[in-house]
């Protein structure tokens, strides 16, 4: 199917789906990462998601036209949305190799506060009290639900918590890039040239540690790779359709697949206050659709007029 054309387009729901496809295919790289963590260096983790990611890039590279869609107008932005994105997943693989699944996640979603704050000066979105009430909200039920799971435990350590703060900076800006390249770029562009250039640089880095893999956990690690490429593919649609301090709003979600992952892997059974933030967290969602939806009919009736 081929990728739209390069432009932004203002279809909220749109987005807003491909982003919902883009978190649950994250959660499941997430799990995958966090269970190989225990035994690989992150290095090589970061390895495996870029390089693995390469073959769907490439395959949606040519369903839209080849290597002519390689040619960008913006190479220096796809580097610096590259290096960028090499600092997110090395500071947010970290955070998971050291901390329980759920409270990692949890941590990561500090990234749309930084993004609704960021997206005002560098995008000049209009970001009203309604978003940042309903971002705010689902803010809120994040803290909720860790403090469900145990919080933000001693053990994680100053380290964990900044890699955490770190990867949720960083993403923003990397979502904010991938928004201003949507202008000009289509979206198989990005997420090829995003591949190449991270597979490049992460494998500069495998010098600083490697073990050779068994068959079954080789294809755990591809794995890994398999379903951040798709998911980046998907949310770089998200960003293309939505502004990003709406879309970034469903990014809340993942916390509810960490915690089915942490049931399911880990045996981490959530109580009531858990089930509580998670309500929460899809609340402020769907509160954002609604109001999404209401000013999109309201901008009909207006041009009707």
């Amino acid at each position: 199917m081929a990728a739209p054309q390069p432009g932004l387009r203002e279809e909220p729901a749109k987005g807003i789906a491909y982003m919902l496809a883009a978190v649950a295919l994250f959660s499941v790289m997430s799990a995958l990462v966090k269970a190989m963590g225990a035994t690989y260096p992150v290095t090589q983790l970061m390895f495996f998601r870029n390089a693995a990611a390469l073959p769907p890039a490439l395959a949606i590279l040519a369903g839209t036209g080849g290597l002519s869609a390689l040619r960008t107008r913006r190479p220096f932005g796809h580097l610096l949305r590259a290096a960028i994105g090499m600092g997110a997943m090395g500071s947010g693989f970290f955070a998971l190799s050291v901390m329980p699944l759920v409270d990692a996640t949890a941590l990561s979603f500090t990234h749309p506060m930084f993004l609704t704050l960021l997206a005002i000066p560098l995008l000049g979105e209009r970001v009203g009290v309604h978003r940042v009430g309903a971002v705010a909200a689902g803010f809120l039920g994040v803290l909720v639900l860790s403090l469900g799971q145990g919080g933000f435990r001693a053990s994680i350590g100053a380290v964990g918590l900044a890699a955490g703060l770190t990867n949720a900076f960083l993403s923003a800006c990397a979502s904010l890039l991938i928004r201003k390249l949507s202008i000009t770029e289509s979206s198989a562009t990005i997420t090829a040239w995003q591949s190449l250039l991270m597979t490049g640089l992460c494998s500069l880095l495998l010098g600083f540690g490697w073990i050779t893999p068994p068959p079954r956990d080789l294809l755990l690690l591809v794995g890994i790779g398999l379903c951040g490429g798709f998911a980046q593919y998907w949310m770089t649609q998200a960003y293309r359709y939505g502004p990003a301090s709406v879309v970034s709003a469903f990014t809340y979600t993942g916390i509810v697949w960490a915690v089915l992952f942490g049931m399911l892997v880990w045996n981490e059974r959530p109580g009531m206050q858990v089930l509580a933030g998670a309500t929460i967290v899809i609340a402020a969602g769907l509160y954002i659709l609604h109001r999404e939806v209401f000013r999109a009919r309201q901008r009909r009736q207006a041009k009707g007029r």
